[in-house]
Formats: structure tokens, C-alpha cells, sequence
């Protein structure tokens, strides 16, 4: 499905557009924010170690298809012809599942971008573009653990509606959300420092000459649940199931702030 146009969402594309025009300079931060080697380790975020009997469930959108841009409803940044850049609706993307084996008590996700650019020397800068070839790394947009297992469906913008300067609280019960990578993205950052719980869309630097490849994954765990810190990551996340994971699914897309991007 190709990336829709970014709805009219009153009262809160009044309030994105302040931020981005007027005191809060929350889409300058975005356009201009350094990047942050505190993202991801990609060598630690391969596969989960799981048993060998794991099954695969399906996991698809009513929103998209498997490997399709990400429609911009759903992305914290899109592309401005003379910013470079405004702030997205930041809607999470309506998810749906089946296939889900017996024995699983609860559910939980990932979504990476696998794309990152992995050095700032280039990112978001003036008369650069990102170069194709640079080596990448992982970036962590959402992360949840233990939502009930007899869950079949996440709606659009159930967790998250909208762009929130300095993070969200996340979800704090069934699921219970963790900490994502915009949190190191903006450290540092006078008007978006701040921890960010649960669901934060794309973003990529809007130089990038790459298209970035997102993968949604979800995964059915054989404990009701995990137990994990307050703001735990994707890596704690991911230890902490090794050996519980019955099955998974993994939902793929695109998105691009450059309009020349490719690859």
C-alpha cells in the first residue's frame, strides 16, 4: 500500500504545527538532533534463542501489506519542503494476528528499523546526504511484554495518537510497554530530552539516501509474565524470553523522508 497523505487531525496537527513553528521548536530538535550512538547494539539483536519447535504464527495489518511503505499516519516524522521535516499523527499501526499455538499465555513485540545510519556525520546536516553504503544499525520504535493471550488485534492509535516532546508513560499494565530508542536519540536535546515509553513511529534522517526496512515482530511466550525492569529495552526484552517463545510473526515495511531515497 502506498504512503497515504497525513490526515487532518484537528486540535493536535494545530499543537504539532506550534511545536514546529513557534517557541517549542520540538520539529527543529527533530530535524536537527544529533545522532546518538545510544541505540541498539545490532550484533544483540538477531533472532531470540528459541526452542526448536517454535511454530510460525501470521501477523498482518488492515493498514498495510507485509514489506509496503508505512502509510504516514502511523510515522513520527514526514517529509516538509522547506523544514525538511514536520512532526507526524505518531498513530501505532493496527496489527492482527492468527495461528497462535496452544500453550501461549501472553504475547509481546518489537518493531526495529534495521537502517539506522551507524555515524552522525552526515545526519540531518545541511548540503549532505547520508551515503547508501554506510554501515547500519538497529533502532527500537516499540517494544511490549505480556499482553493476554487471548488478544487477535491491536487498533490504530490504541497506544499511541500522537507525538508527545519528552515521552510518553507507556502502558503500564497488560501490555506493559518499554523503553525505546528515541529516549538516546534526543538525549541531550533542551526541548525533547526525556524517557520514551511504548510506541514512537519512523523517523529516518531526512537526508538519508536509504529507504529504512522496518520489522514488526510478535512473539507468543509460554509465561502470563516476564519479569523485567520498569524501563526495560529490547535487549532485556529478548533475554529474558529466551526459551519461553512458542511462536512468531514478523510484519515488514518501508519509509523514507528523502524523496530521492532508494535502496
Amino acid at each position: 500500500m502506498p504512503s497515504s497523505s497525513v490526515p487532518a487531525v484537528p486540535g493536535f496537527w494545530v499543537q504539532t504545527q506550534m511545536f514546529a513553528l513557534g517557541s517549542g521548536q520540538a520539529a527543529e530538535s527533530l530535524a536537527v538532533a544529533p545522532f546518538s550512538a545510544k541505540v541498539a547494539d545490532p550484533g544483540r539483536l538477531g533472532a531470540v534463542d528459541s526452542p526448536p519447535e517454535v511454530t510460525q504464527m501470521r501477523l498482518t495489518s488492515p493498514a498495510f501489506d507485509d514489506g509496503d511503505t508505512i502509510p504516514t499516519e502511523f510515522v513520527f516524522g514526514v517529509h516538509d519542503p522547506d523544514e525538511h521535516v514536520a512532526l507526524g499523527p505518531n498513530r501505532n499501526p493496527p496489527l492482527e494476528w492468527d495461528d497462535v499455538p496452544e500453550g501461549a499465555h501472553s504475547f509481546a513485540l518489537s518493531m526495529i528499523d534495521h537502517d539506522v545510519p551507524s555515524k552522525p556525520d552526515d545526519v540531518n546536516q545541511e548540503g549532505r546526504e547520508v551515503p547508501e553504503d554506510l554501515p547500519r544499525v538497529d533502532f527500537t520504535h516499540w517494544v511490549f511484554v505480556d499482553l493476554p493471550a487471548h488478544r487477535r488485534s491491536i487498533a490504530a492509535g490504541e497506544f499511541s495518537e500522537r507525538v508527545v516532546p519528552r515521552g510518553k508513560k507507556g502502558s503500564r499494565g497488560r501490555p506493559t510497554e518499554g523503553v525505546n530508542d528515541y529516549t538516546g536519540w534526543f538525549a541531550g536535546d533542551p526541548v525533547m530530552e526525556g524517557t520514551y515509553r511504548g510506541y514512537d513511529g519512523p523517523c529516518p534522517p531526512w537526508n538519508d539516501s536509504l529507504v529504512h526496512h522496518y520489522d514488526i515482530t510478535l512473539y507468543a511466550v509460554d509465561v502470563e509474565s516476564l519479569e523485567l525492569p520498569d524501563d526495560f529495552t529490547v535487549i532485556d526484552m529478548r533475554a529474558d524470553m529466551e526459551g519461553h517463545v512458542l511462536a512468531e510473526a514478523t510484519l515488514g515495511a518501508t519509509y523514507a523522508i528523502n524523496p530521492s531515497a532508494g535502496g
